[in-house]
């Protein structure tokens, strides 16, 4: 997993059959020049990819070619019939490429992404995009385009394969959504006891956000350091060791929070974690609840050693049934129950272990 952010290169003023090929065509030349100004990023950034945006009514596999280049020019070079010399240009794509039928004029969707095999370094001036490209079908498509910027890009195209005898001329500048390498987000901090201050070494300190995740285990000092590499999204941050209750923080934004230490209290038995208990039900109606249970001991919790229970207000409607739970790990619990009169209550799960 690479760390990178997208820059759009470009603003869409409207879409076009020509962006950085022209697919309603057989065959097509562009060259787009992006100035550091449009650009907006630094001298030494890598990047790793070059997305193009619009939609297509149909499926087709024009054969490309794509390079790039860091340039001084202001403008296109290639001029009336002569396209531009590609020979110290890096080639970035060569070979068919599948479009599926996607998107629509007010829905665009990435319809071409070119991946780096290796990342290209800006030096910070401009940079130069050249493309050819050949297809046996032309289905209407179209891109992004800036045409408020057609001094920064030609085009020429045919379905006839007679390119050297047609005349480049000016189109809107197609939109780039540039993918750029950058460093992550790095997090530390130290995990000690809360009474005496001791160092907990092999605790699991985890950074959770949706199905994404990143984790360490603290040093006999303590100490960790995570690496995050999605560092925009918001994150759960969790410690988990036996013998301790879980230290957790919830929307955690690792750009703002490079440290966070964590301070863990001695468990003592079950934890409930979390409750799923309907807001509304229906009298003499059969409904269900659940209950996620932590065992944050050292040792397992047999199903005999506790007992889980719903309450609506202090009456007891429903009880799970108990399962075991080895150390450090979670059981969902389940309830069924019924209410029997009409009006609102508070709903509540209790755990006694021990």
């Amino acid at each position: 997993e690479v760390a990178s952010n997208e820059v759009v290169v470009g603003e869409t003023t409207t879409t076009a059959n020509t962006g950085i090929v022209d697919i309603y065509y057989r065959y097509s030349d562009v060259e787009a020049i992006y100035t550091a100004d449009m650009l907006g990023i630094s001298n030494g950034t890598k990047i790793t990819s070059l997305t193009f945006k619009g939609f297509t009514v149909a499926a087709v596999t024009p054969n490309i070619q794509l390079w790039i280049e860091n340039t001084t020019d202001e403008a296109p070079a290639s001029n009336s019939y002569d396209f531009v010399d590609t020979s110290n240009m890096t080639l970035v794509y060569d070979g068919d490429y599948s479009v599926e039928q996607a998107g629509s004029s007010a829905n665009t969707v990435d319809l071409l992404t070119f991946n780096l095999s290796e990342p290209f370094i800006y030096t910070g001036g401009n940079i130069r995009l050249a493309a050819k490209k050949y297809a046996p079908t032309t289905p209407s498509s179209r891109f992004e385009v800036d045409e408020s910027k057609k001094e920064y890009a030609k085009y020429r195209r045919s379905d006839n394969n007679d390119m050297d005898s047609k005349v480049f001329n000016e189109t809107g500048l197609p939109v780039v959504y540039v993918g750029v390498e950058r460093t992550p987000a790095t997090v530390t901090g130290v995990v000690t006891a809360a009474e005496g201050g001791e160092a907990i070494e092999g605790a699991t300190v985890s950074f959770t956000s949706d199905n994404i995740q990143y984790s360490a285990t603290t040093d006999a000092e303590g100490k960790y350091e995570v690496v995050v590499k999605q560092d925009a999204l918001q994150y759960e941050f969790k410690v988990v060791k036996g013998g301790y209750v879980p230290y957790v923080v919830n929307d955690v934004n690792v750009t703002e929070t490079p440290a966070i230490n964590a301070q863990l209290e001695v468990a003592s038995g079950l934890i409930m974690e979390s409750a799923d208990i309907p807001e509304t039900g229906t009298v003499n109606t059969e409904m269900k609840a659940s209950a996620t249970v932590m065992n944050p001991l050292t040792e397992n919790v047999a199903a005999e050693d506790y007992t889980a229970a719903l309450y609506f207000g202090e009456e007891k409607v429903a009880e799970a049934k108990s399962v075991a739970i080895d150390s450090e790990k979670t059981a969902k619990l389940r309830f069924t129950f019924y209410p029997h009169a009409a009006g609102e209550c508070t709903a509540t799960v209790k755990v006694n272990h021990g």
